[in-house]
């Protein structure tokens, strides 16, 4: 019997050994890395402005568009001058980070005006183009776009030379 609870008491101990060395774990702890990349800002600049040249009236209203690919074309009441003025769509470079996408935003219908000499009507642009692919090239980190519309001239409009600006805006997608 002697030897039975010599048995006994060294499987206790045993046991007691082992509940010590493996007691149970209640927090843990891990390292863990954090990252951020900053893109370079994204910018717009004017290169050209848009030029639709010198166009007569008549008694009908028309309109001339310039295209982003720099063509001018009149309907109706509009007549346009081959040789005379200025004729170009507007361009302008965007810059950022290369292989990044963006967004433009060019002016909505109604929104702008080109303002002649006193007591004569304004003239709407209407209808803006853009030919950007809206990709910041990622050799160079530009992009080189257009921008083309359609002007307004009303009948009998008011000879003079009319300006009005408008605005481009570019956003990183």
């Amino acid at each position: 019997m002697l030897k039975n609870l010599s048995k006994l008491i060294g499987a206790f101990g045993l046991v007691i050994a082992f509940a010590n060395t493996s007691s149970a774990q209640t927090t843990a702890t891990e390292t863990f890395t954090a990252n951020a990349t900053i893109v370079k800002p994204i910018s717009i600049s004017n290169k050209s402005t848009l030029e639709f040249g010198v166009i007569a009236t008549s008694p009908a209203s028309g309109t001339v568009t310039i295209g982003t690919d720099g063509s001018r074309s009149a309907q109706n009441g509009a007549k346009i001058f081959g040789t005379t003025g200025s004729v170009a769509a507007a361009s302008f470079t965007v810059q950022g980070e290369g292989g990044y996408g963006y967004n433009i935003t060019l002016p909505a219908d109604g929104t702008v005006n080109l303002v002649g000499p006193a007591q004569s009507a304004p003239m709407s642009i209407n209808g803006f183009t853009c030919n950007a692919t809206g990709v910041i090239n990622a050799t160079t980190g530009k992009e080189d776009a257009k921008v083309g519309a359609v002007l307004t001239v009303n009948a009998n409009q008011s000879s003079g030379v009319y300006t009005g600006t408008f605005n481009v805006t570019v956003n990183y997608n």
